[in-house]
Parts: C-alpha cells; sequence; structure tokens
C-alpha cells in the first residue's frame, strides 16, 4: 500500500514539475548601471509605433497589461517620474503553434478481483496538437539615451475562452515571472 502512495505522489510531482506556464528569457547591456536607476515612465513614442493592430484592438488586454507592468516596477521600488531613468514599453503577440509526440509512454496499476495488477506501455504514433501561444516582450531603454538596455520575454500556452479574472491573473502571471529577471543580476 505504502509503495502505491509513493508511485502516485511521485507521478502527481512528475506532472506538476512538467506544467511550466511561462518559459521566459532575457538579454540586457551589461555597461549599464542598472541599480542607479530610480524612476521609469512609458515609452511613448516607441508605443505609438511599434503595437500590433491585433493589441490595439484589444484595449481590456492592453489594460491590464498597462497596469500590471507598472504596479510590478512600483512594487519593486522604483518610482514613476517625469524625466525618468527608463522608459518602459512592450509588445504582446499571439502566434498559433504545433505540437507533435512521436512518443508517449504510459503506466497503470490498480486492484482487481485476484489483487494488484499494473501494466506500462509505448505509443509510436504520432500526436498532433494546435494551441495558442502569446508572446509578452517588455523592453526597457535608458531615460537619457533611449538605448535599449533590457529586454525580457514570456512565452505562455492561452486560452481564448477564458473568464476576465483568469485572463487578469494570467497577465499578472506573465509580467512578474518576466519582470523578476529585473535588474538583472
Amino acid at each position: 500500500m505504502k509503495l502505491d502512495k509513493y508511485i502516485s505522489l511521485l507521478f502527481l510531482l512528475f506532472l506538476l514539475g512538467g506544467c511550466s506556464k511561462v518559459r521566459v528569457s532575457q538579454d540586457y547591456n551589461p555597461s549599464f548601471l542598472f541599480n542607479s536607476a530610480e524612476s521609469f515612465n512609458w515609452n511613448t513614442r516607441l508605443a505609438e509605433t511599434d503595437i500590433p493592430e491585433r493589441q490595439k484592438d484589444n484595449e481590456l488586454l492592453d489594460k491590464r497589461f498597462h497596469e500590471a507592468i507598472e504596479s510590478t516596477l512600483l512594487r519593486s521600488g522604483l518610482s514613476l517620474a517625469e524625466h525618468p531613468d527608463l522608459l518602459i514599453s512592450y509588445i504582446y503577440s499571439v502566434t498559433s503553434k504545433l505540437e507533435t509526440n512521436s512518443l508517449s509512454t504510459g503506466f497503470g496499476f490498480g486492484y482487481g478481483s485476484f489483487g494488484r495488477y499494473g501494466g506500462a506501455g509505448i505509443h509510436t504514433g504520432s500526436n498532433l496538437r494546435q494551441y495558442d501561444q502569446g508572446m509578452l516582450v517588455i523592453s526597457i531603454h535608458s531615460g537619457k539615451t533611449e538605448e535599449l538596455v533590457w529586454r525580457g520575454v514570456g512565452t505562455r500556452e492561452i486560452f481564448t475562452h477564458s473568464s476576465p479574472e483568469s485572463v487578469t491573473r494570467a497577465v499578472v502571471e506573465t509580467v512578474e515571472t518576466i519582470l523578476r529577471q529585473f535588474p538583472p543580476r
């Protein structure tokens, strides 16, 4: 009985460990003095020219990203200023992706009238799945030179028919996960 609980626990941990929702990366200018930056504001010049049409059409989503980025930066100790050290912009896009899995494995166990039984299997057929992936790119420019000094990218699977609350949670989680990398250490 203890072995069955142990196997169940391992299987659950394996499933949870493989479900990372947001994948992030960053790039930055190592010569920029991030520790000296104390303030930020929105890069309105860049925001007006670089926003894709799809993002312009969804004011609700745009507002969620704007609020999540601003509140995350404020919580990190930066202040909002008219003449900031950092200029912030972001771009959000959605692409359709295909995922294939040519090999899958499985196992099972249980109880029957003749005692315990179990099994394992390998499926070598091809599984194909289509899904939408959202990509958020947060760019930070120097307030003095307007040179790009940091860029964080986060991707996650998105679901079309989500409630406003779950969309807001996903936006906040994505923004916070990306900005955990800022300032670079």
